[in-house]
């Protein structure tokens, strides 16, 4: 039985500077020499710049992770927004509303927002967005 290696980083770039279109090609050349020679850089940028979002709305609603660039409320928005693609009524009932904040309260990086939010009951979403403004207003 013959056992498989990956690629080297090398061969992924040679490989993937073989296989580009002319346009991509003009985008690579403009690339710093540093973000050109390193695979994970390189796949990062091209993904974002390229690459569609894969998977259903649900899935990307329940994998949906908080951006380090993103405050609280900004967080909040996106999450919401996904849930709405995802077809999740999380504000027809309370308890889909609780679990949708939990989903959210899970996922966020502040740990005193977190610490905050976690045994807190809302009444509604707004009430939800009152409290982030209020916390955003505070910390600036």
């Amino acid at each position: 039985m013959a056992a498989q290696a990956s690629w080297s980083d090398k061969v992924k770039i040679r490989q993937f500077r073989g296989r580009m279109p002319a346009t991509i090609r003009d985008w690579y050349a403009q690339l710093p020499k540093s973000t050109r020679h390193n695979w994970k850089l390189l796949s990062t940028k091209f993904g974002k710049l390229y690459c569609r979002i894969t998977g259903s709305y649900a899935e990307q609603y329940f994998t949906m992770k908080m951006r380090s660039s993103e405050t609280a409320l900004q967080f909040f928005y996106r999450l919401n927004a996904a849930a709405v693609k995802a077809e999740n009524p999380f504000q027809t009932s309370s308890k889909r509303r609780e679990l949708h904040l939990s989903r959210y309260v899970k996922k966020l990086k502040d740990v005193q927002l977190k610490t905050a939010l976690e045994g807190h009951q809302f009444q509604s979403i707004s009430e939800v967005e009152r409290v982030l403004r209020r916390h955003e207003d505070v910390w600036r």
